[in-house]
């Protein structure tokens, strides 16, 4: 999983580099990109990662990214961000999620 501090790393190597690089280096693992909003998780899913795991998003938010990343195939992954005033659209995020 790489988190925004490892990016920090990077400069002002291009997403899709990024990618590509990590693939190359270990070809047999998923690239796991861990986001704080929707804007990087667009950014990192049209780079071309495996998985983006989606940090604190709110079940509306999960479930915007989630049909952006439809076309895509990436995977999303929600951690965070979750409690009891949105424990029901989390759950139904997740139904869809489950069906998908």
């Amino acid at each position: 999983m790489v988190f925004a501090e490892h990016r920090a790393f990077l400069g002002a190597e291009a997403p899709s580099e990024t990618i590509g690089r990590v693939h190359r280096a270990w070809p047999e693992r998923r690239v796991v990109m861990e986001v704080t909003d929707e804007a990087e998780a667009l950014r990192w899913i049209a780079a071309g990662a495996d998985v983006v795991q989606l940090e604190k998003f709110s079940p509306e938010a999960v479930a915007r990214v989630v049909r952006q990343a439809a076309p895509f195939g990436t995977r999303i992954a929600a951690a965070g961000g979750i409690h009891a005033g949105n424990a029901a659209a989390a759950r139904d995020v997740a139904v869809r999620l489950e069906r998908r």
